[in-house]
């Protein structure tokens, strides 16, 4: 039949991405708000901090997008 789908490597790395992509987000929440309640800064200048934080951190996973094979091929070996 082949390869299960849910297997314990996939959960791990659904789970790492899941924890992953909820920080950004709450990050992303809390940046906006820091900005505007610390420096008095309007909501434009807060959303503009939000989108030179977006932009580096997409910037940073098309960078490191040539290694996701390798990371996966690792996590196959060591049996996670």
């Amino acid at each position: 039949m082949g390869q299960k789908l849910w297997s314990r490597t996939f959960i791990v790395l659904m789970g790492v991405n899941f924890c992953s992509a909820l920080s950004f987000y709450l990050i992303m929440v809390k940046i906006v708000e820091f900005a505007m309640e610390t420096y008095g800064v309007p909501h434009s200048a807060a959303g503009l901090a939000i989108t030179a934080y977006v932009i580096a951190a997409l910037f940073i996973i098309l960078s490191n997008i040539s290694l996701l094979p390798e990371l996966l091929s690792m996590a196959g070996e060591h049996g996670l």
